[in-house]
């Protein structure tokens, strides 16, 4: 990764850290349980492939104290949305998919809106894209909702393994207190 790319990594971690000092600590504490639950089982569901995406996820806490539960979803799953622009869909089906729970995620990567195989994208001229970052649709119970960027790398350029960048794992690590960051 270029040294510019690396720099825009950092910043929009740094900005979504000052995001998360800002929430009250039950709510941040639910928030990133489910951030890393996400951050830890993204990276073992993907096919490891010249062009790996990221699939749809739905990860959620029911109760306070509950571990994290990870669904795979499936496009069909996301109702309640806009079909006329992806974007007014992901967050009219987020908001339907995570109304039941104390706080929940959805995501998926930046290639979701390569719709169909990626051979058809080779034949139409150009290679399918990978995956450059993961959305993710946060909602809590309490009314605190934002769309995050978790930037993500890959190991190697032929067989792609993607790893979320150093800055998440560092959000992650000293987002617990509100002072760190």
């Amino acid at each position: 990764m270029d040294r510019g790319k690396e720099r825009n990594a950092e910043v929009s971690v740094e900005y979504e850290a000052a995001w998360l000092r800002e929430l009250p600590p039950d709510v941040r504490s639910d928030v990133i349980d489910v951030l890393t639950a996400l951050v830890a089982d993204v990276p073992r569901r993907i096919r490891h492939t010249e062009y790996p995406r990221i699939p749809l996820m739905r990860v959620s806490v029911c109760t306070a104290g509950d571990r994290p539960r990870v669904e795979v979803l499936r496009p069909v799953d996301l109702q309640g949305g806009y079909w006329d622009e992806f974007s007014r869909w992901i967050v009219g089906s987020a908001a339907k998919l995570l109304s039941d729970r104390r706080c929940g995620i959805l995501s998926y990567g930046t290639s979701v809106h390569d719709l169909g195989p990626k051979w058809a994208a080779y034949a139409l001229g150009g290679p399918a894209r990978r995956d450059r970052a993961v959305i993710v649709h946060v909602r809590h119970e309490c009314g605190v909702g934002k769309v995050i960027s978790l930037p993500v790398l890959f190991r190697n350029p032929v067989w792609a393994r993607m790893r979320f960048h150093p800055a998440v794992h560092t959000l992650l690590a000293n987002a617990r207190e509100p002072g760190e960051g």
